[in-house]
């Protein structure tokens, strides 16, 4: 199967300051990629190399056919940021930001027709905020930004999304709307390339691909690949996956703190 996500020997730097070192990964189209790996390890840098935002990067990134390189950043590409990262000060109702999700598309500045505003709303439906279409974004709790951003994404019609931690610190309800209409997008053919701090060996299972970041790819494969060959332990510097007595299950061996972006 080809990839349509395509990292080799990737060196990624903010200024002097190297982020990521000898980067080399790809996943197929409907394959779900979890990215692991401690705080400051350079998780949220990987899909911003994968954006074309990183300022200095050597190496070859490709995303859905296209070269991707600094200050370019590839069509066909759905992004969904942390929530908090979106200006909460800023006037826009939720059908706005939504609709955003059409600037690449060339229907935004210039105003939507019934067709575009029909996909804004059926985006909303699915995220079940379609009765929020009026209210400002910034007055929307943290799980509601975070469907609204998801909405957002929909309306892209992209082969690959790339996630940042999407469901971390969401209620229940909320987790299972998104997680739902990820595991849909799958199903679908779409890539999806999500960073998580979950490191539960049920959770991270359902994954077909889990990257080990540590400013560089430790290593890759699945969940129990990775557990087995000791590059979770590797990467987090403790065992990963394993109750205290030593038996599966629970939550992860981590040390406090670890897991944050």
């Amino acid at each position: 199967m080809s990839a349509i996500v395509r990292l080799e020997n990737v060196h990624a730097a903010y200024g002097q300051e190297p982020i990521l070192t000898d980067v080399a990964a790809e996943a197929a189209a409907g394959e779900r990629v979890a990215v692991v790996g401690p705080n400051g390890a350079g998780k949220s840098t990987l899909l911003k190399v994968l954006l074309g935002l990183v300022p200095h990067v050597v190496g070859h990134v490709e995303v859905a056919g296209q070269s991707v390189t600094p200050g370019h950043p590839p069509s066909g590409v759905a992004y969904v940021p942390q929530s908090q990262v979106m200006g909460l000060d800023m006037p826009v109702t939720v059908w706005d930001v939504v609709a955003m999700g059409l600037l690449r598309r060339g229907f935004w500045p210039k105003k939507p027709g019934p067709k575009e505003r029909a996909e804004v709303e059926r985006a909303l439906v699915a995220v079940d905020m379609l009765e929020w279409r009026e209210e400002l974004f910034g007055n929307l709790s943290g799980g509601q930004r975070q469907r609204v951003l998801i909405a957002r994404a929909l309306i892209r019609n992209a082969p690959v999304w790339l996630l940042d931690e999407p469901v971390t610190g969401l209620d229940a309800p909320t987790q299972e709307v998104i997680e739902h209409l990820i595991d849909g997008l799958c199903t679908d053919g779409v890539a999806i390339i999500q960073v998580t701090h979950d490191l539960e060996p049920a959770r991270l299972r359902q994954f077909d691909q889990v990257w080990c970041i540590n400013r560089r790819l430790v290593g890759r494969g699945s969940f129990d690949e990775v557990q087995k060959r000791g590059i979770l332990a590797d990467t987090f510097g403790v065992p990963v996956g394993k109750r205290p007595e030593g038996k599966e299950g629970g939550g992860a061996n981590v040390p406090s703190g670890a897991l944050s972006v």
